[in-house]
């Protein structure tokens, strides 16, 4: 693909540890590899080195740097630091818009909506709900979701109830938290008790959000796959008309570039004791929270002089989201890209990566 910005120097970028993909960067061209996959398995990171013997031999590249994510357990980052080559970390979500901007070959600033499971931010916090004024060059975080303790770390991405109580002990107290955690499992109590705990992480995530309202409707109490609860809540809104009964009443805050979902959890809690169908809450969530991003978004754009908003990041694998955002937003005069031959996943990381350190 070509490479906005002209000349740059040639970069190996090794990518993210899910959803593998390495790119190449040489003259004014990036070139993505095949999709490696995850990298957990041993026979996976093999596949992984060898796609970037591969890829380097094919490109005739010798690199001046190697780009990796700012993650310093991923498998990829330390392939990159064994490599004599000076390293460029790039941070997740910024390679997540610089990849979409690649693709509209665009160098202008732009707001990046970038919504994801995590990816690890400069201040130690698990990003994944972010709103950066961004362009190839740079970033800066000008919003982003409200942040809640992530309980159990990685263990709350295989159970969702457990963000669920996250989100009620941080919208209203942690007694309706413990009295929520009684409905979902045993070990409700327990999982409230450690939300304040020093080494429970803290995370902005979208995903997590996602999880959050798919467990209080009882959607994959245990997920075999990722991504399955979110999934799952998505699937219940087909063929849905759009519904935006909580645009306003469930009263999403947004404040000082943070735009404050538990509102909506609780109001999902709400609707699901009250018998409203599970279909017409997940809906009204989707909506809803579409609502609250084209809100504090146009709000962003205005203060910064901005007219472009790009949407990345897995999360906006999510048609209704995404129609919801993109149409609210194009709605407001704002310029709206998306992803269409990268993509928006992790799969579009090391193409990011590969065109903010050719010119760093």
């Amino acid at each position: 693909m070509p490479l906005p910005g002209g000349e740059g120097r040639d970069v190996l970028a090794v990518g993210g540890h899910l959803k593998n993909t390495v790119t190449v960067a040489k003259g004014t061209h990036g070139f993505v590899s095949h999709h490696v996959g995850d990298l957990d398995h041993p026979a996976a990171q093999a596949a992984f080195r060898q796609a970037i013997e591969h890829l380097l031999h094919l490109c005739d590249v010798r690199p001046d740097v190697v780009a990796h994510d700012l993650h310093p357990d991923y498998h990829p980052t330390s392939v990159a630091m064994e490599l004599d080559l000076p390293s460029i970390a790039v941070q997740h979500h910024h390679a997540h818009v610089a990849s979409c901007l690649v693709e509209h070959h665009r160098t202008d600033p732009v707001l990046g909506i970038a919504f994801d499971g995590l990816g690890l931010g400069p201040d130690g916090t698990l990003w994944g709900g972010e709103f950066l004024l961004a362009d190839l060059h740079g970033y800066e975080r000008v919003g982003h979701l409200r942040t809640v303790p992530q309980p159990g770390g990685d263990v709350a991405t295989r159970e969702p109830w457990r963000m669920t109580l996250a989100w009620v002990a941080a919208a209203r107290d942690a007694a309706a938290a413990i009295e929520e955690g009684r409905r979902h499992d045993p070990r409700g109590s327990d999982v409230v008790g450690i939300l304040d705990a020093p080494v429970t992480p803290i995370t902005s995530s979208a995903g997590r959000l996602f999880d959050a309202a798919a467990g209080a409707l009882g959607l994959a109490p245990t997920v075999t796959f990722e991504g399955q609860a979110a999934m799952e809540l998505e699937a219940l809104t087909a063929g849905l008309a759009p519904d935006l009964t909580w645009a306003q009443t469930a009263n999403l805050g947004v404040g000082d570039g943070v735009l404050d979902p538990g509102p909506l959890i609780l109001a999902v809690i709400a609707a699901r004791d009250e018998g409203v169908p599970a279909a017409t809450i997940a809906a009204r969530f989707h909506d809803a929270l579409a609502a609250g991003v084209v809100t504090l978004a146009a709000d962003l754009l205005r203060a910064h002089g901005c007219a472009t908003a790009v949407l990345t990041g897995g999360v906006f694998q999510n048609r209704r989201l995404t129609r919801q955002v993109a149409a609210g937003l194009r709605g407001r005069d704002v310029e709206v890209l998306l992803h269409g031959h990268v993509p928006c996943n992790d799969g579009g990381l090391s193409l990011g990566q590969a065109a903010v350190a050719r010119l760093a």
